[in-house]
């Protein structure tokens, strides 16, 4: 079964490695039942010669391999062909139409280049969906650091201080001017069928809404304020981070950053609601002939405290009263079909290099001279133990002969 590709001379070359072995056998017993008994599987076979393996099989092994850089190779070319993405924002009660379909992808521009096809594409019937946003949910804890002691204050590598620090005096941790640090951003997305919901997942980072082919991630969020001015009655739509101007004062103000909302999680288990805030800051008129002077590519301000839900804030003699927040996500939108075919082949290589690596596998080569069979065992992983099972395989040789 199969060509034999060594001859008893070749076989004799590797005497003295640790798989080599002669054994007395007589001319009447057959050899194929001592290996099958041992755990080998015949492959080959040839008047005095065979060959034969144990364990995982090199070639199932090799095929299962070549097989996976298949899989990664279509993975590749699906996923540069047909995969698309875009974003979308979604306020609340301002529900948004998603196309489950692009004309973006590789593909579609490379079919509308060759036929010259210029027509205005529209997105196929029944391709499309409604979602909306029931609720932002926005979730800080503080920002801590370590405190050290005063003899191990010198030490400035604060990580290598932590785990090298005495067991008999526990680490404690300070708060300077509490300052949040964000835990998480969820959203609590709602998909329509018509009038009604058909389907509600909150989503979070690395944990997306799958839907129709598409997987919508969590990216990023927008604020907007509405600021009333109590002596004009006028009231201002401001997104958060961004400069705005008030009647009867020449300097714009500008909010700085996002507004801090949502629950807060404290050190000793505990979640409190945020009243929304934000800083806010004065930005002074430059001098005539001088140019602004920038921090980190903004403009120099003057802080001028905290904007707080529903309280008053004057500003050079004006009142701003912080009447409410809308909240949006901004979700990244995702169509990449050449991925299952990409985690298929990542969970073949992977499975192939483990067995290779850890797994044990042999090969025994042997031939027969008169009442004398000599063999060499070969063996691929780290549990491999080529010696051990020559010297087993000697023994049940000695055993039958």
């Amino acid at each position: 079964r199969g060509k034999i590709g060594f001859t008893p001379f070749s076989l004799k070359t590797f005497k003295g490695s640790p798989g080599y072995r002669e054994a007395p056998m007589g001319k009447n017993k057959d050899p194929v039942p001592v290996l099958k008994n041992l755990g080998f599987s015949i492959r080959k076979q040839k008047e005095d010669m065979l060959e034969a393996e144990m364990g995982f099989s090199a070639t199932w092994l090799s095929w299962i391999y070549h097989a996976a850089l298949v899989f990664c190779i279509l993975g590749f070319f699906t996923t540069y062909l047909f995969s698309f993405e875009s974003e979308v924002t979604i306020w609340p009660g301002e529900p948004q139409s998603i196309a489950a379909v692009s004309d973006q992808t590789r593909w579609r521009r490379f079919i509308n280049h060759l036929t010259g096809n210029k027509t205005a594409w529209k997105v196929p019937e029944g391709e499309t969906f409604r979602i909306g946003l029931a609720e932002f949910i926005t979730e800080y804890t503080y920002e801590y650091k370590l405190d050290f002691t005063k003899e191990n204050r010198w030490w400035k590598m604060d990580r290598i201080r932590a785990l090298f620090a005495e067991r008999d005096k526990p680490l404690r941790f300070k708060i300077n001017n509490p300052s949040y640090y964000p835990k998480d951003w969820k959203s609590r997305l709602q998909i329509y069928d018509g009038g009604r919901v058909k389907m509600e997942k909150v989503i979070e980072v690395n944990d997306p809404l799958r839907y129709q082919g598409l997987a919508l991630y969590q990216a990023a969020y927008d604020q907007r304020l509405h600021i009333r001015i109590p002596s004009t009655g006028e009231m201002l739509t401001v997104d958060s981070g961004k400069e705005f101007s008030i009647p009867g004062v020449k300097e714009k103000i500008r909010l700085e950053g996002a507004v801090k909302t949502g629950s807060l999680f404290t050190m000793d288990g505990q979640v409190q609601k945020i009243v929304p805030f934000v800083s806010v800051s004065l930005i002074p008129e430059p001098e005539e002939g001088t140019r602004q002077k920038e921090d980190k590519g903004k403009v120099k301000a003057k802080p001028l405290g905290k904007l707080v839900l529903h309280e008053p804030l004057t500003v050079k003699g004006q009142t701003l009263i912080f009447e409410g927040l809308d909240e949006a996500t901004i979700l990244s939108i995702r169509h990449d079909p050449g991925l299952p075919l990409l985690w298929v082949s990542s969970f073949l290589f992977m499975g192939v290099l483990t067995l290779r690596t850890w797994g044990r596998w042999y090969r025994i080569r042997m031939a027969r001279e008169a009442d004398t069979v000599f063999f060499v065992i070969q063996g691929q992983g780290i549990l491999a133990r080529e010696e051990r099972l020559a010297r087993e395989t000697e023994e049940a040789f000695q055993r039958t002969g």
